[in-house]
């Protein structure tokens, strides 16, 4: 099993992971299935925590391009390209994307 199907199924079962600081990653959950996931995803860490990574870098490239687009559709004769940015970004919740509030589809 690759670790995409790993994660998956541990989410699953109701694992949450979480990208933290020092440690890197936390999982969080009812207590007998994290118990019953840690001896599978200890050996694994770095492997999720690359895959988490990649996950969020992905998700914060497609706002950034959703938050681009919906900018230039906002720019019109009367809103400067500041004004429209800035409204894009309210628009979006890009401060709660950015600060790891709020998980886009």
């Amino acid at each position: 099993m690759n670790i995409e199907e790993v994660i998956k199924q541990a989410q699953a079962d109701g694992v949450v992971f979480r990208i933290a600081a020092p440690e890197g990653l936390k999982v969080a959950g009812k207590p007998e299935v994290v118990e019953r996931w840690l001896p599978v995803l200890r050996p694994q860490k770095p492997a999720i925590l690359d895959a988490l990574l990649r996950d969020e870098h992905e998700r914060i490239m497609r706002c950034m391009v959703e938050w681009n687009e919906r900018a230039a559709l906002m720019t019109n004769a009367s809103t400067t390209s500041e004004q429209a940015e800035a409204m894009a970004w309210n628009d979006l919740d890009l401060d709660a994307v950015f600060f790891g509030l709020y998980r886009a589809n």
